[in-house]
């Protein structure tokens, strides 16, 4: 009797021992595929040793749904897998709430996210071998992601970057360009590509035959995008976000009129029809 229950109890506990086994947490990652890191280190000896940058993933894999519609779409599409062969080194880094990691994983990646300053999920980074960010890239279920990404891979020239035509897009070649003139600065903020009435304003107002015949001589003007799906050069895109970081404002378009110096003389919210934009402006540029 006392062997029969000795072994109903062996039984018994290894059966709860099973169960708990397949309870707990998985103590790993779940990268989208095999053909992705985890480990930094081993990503950026990979990455030197091929001679290619790091794409790193940014993730909260089992609280973040734009993370796993991101994964789903993009990541595991046989569009992005191909495209990314002998181009980049892919590196998972999953910030998750409920998964458990092993030590060392959940160490390096909460160290990555700080170092980087991540603020939001999903996050993309294109590192040299050496860290060094090249490009940050978001996701948008409007925008060709592998497109964004091709384009990041082979950054435009400042020089061959021209939205608008007669506009500057370099902010100290602006003030150079309004100190030798003796003119003011008009300077606009815009989301070209982010809905149809900012997309409306470039095209209508900016753009416009109007415009050009108001501004003609009267300013220099200055044009700062941020678009979402269109790619700019890496140091426009840097300039553009330390002038947002400067002027603090909430909405886009966001127009200021600057003195050749630099200092704000006046400003132009929202989108307006062209000719209350011009009259708006207009009254600015009267009392400079």
């Amino acid at each position: 009797m006392i062997i029969k229950e000795e072994i109903i109890m062996k039984k018994v506990v290894l059966l709860f021992l099973f169960a708990l086994f397949i309870l707990l947490p998985s103590l790993k990652a779940n990268p989208p595929d095999g053909s992705w890191f985890t480990s930094y280190t081993k990503a950026a000896e990979t990455a030197k040793e091929k001679n290619l940058p790091i794409f790193v993933f940014f993730t909260g894999s089992d609280w973040c749904p734009v993370c796993k519609e991101f994964t789903a779409k993009v990541l595991q599409s046989q569009k992005f897998r191909e495209y990314v062969k002998n181009r980049v080194v892919l590196l998972y880094i999953d910030r998750p709430r409920d998964l458990q990691l092993p030590d060392w994983l959940e160490r390096q990646n909460q160290l990555l996210e700080a170092k980087y300053g991540i603020e939001g999920f999903p996050t993309v980074l294109l590192l040299t071998a050496d860290g060094e960010v090249l490009d940050t890239l978001g996701y948008s279920p409007r925008a060709d992601f592998v497109d964004m990404l091709n384009a990041a891979l082979h950054p435009m020239a400042e020089k061959d970057y021209k939205p608008l035509a007669g506009w500057q897009v370099n902010y100290q070649q602006a003030l150079k360009l309004a100190e030798e003139k003796k003119l003011p600065i008009i300077m606009v903020f815009n989301g070209s590509d982010w809905n149809t009435g900012l997309n409306k304003f470039q095209k209508d107002t900016l753009a416009g035959k109007e415009f050009e015949e108001f501004a003609a001589g009267k300013a220099i003007l200055l044009y700062i995008d941020f678009p979402r799906g269109i790619r700019i050069p890496r140091s426009i895109v840097r300039q553009n976000i330390e002038l947002l970081n400067q002027y603090k404002f909430k909405t886009l378009p966001m127009t200021y009129v600057l003195n050749p110096e630099g200092k704000v003389l006046g400003e132009v919210k929202d989108v307006l029809e062209t000719n209350e934009y011009i009259s708006q402006l207009k009254k600015i540029l009267d009392r400079k």
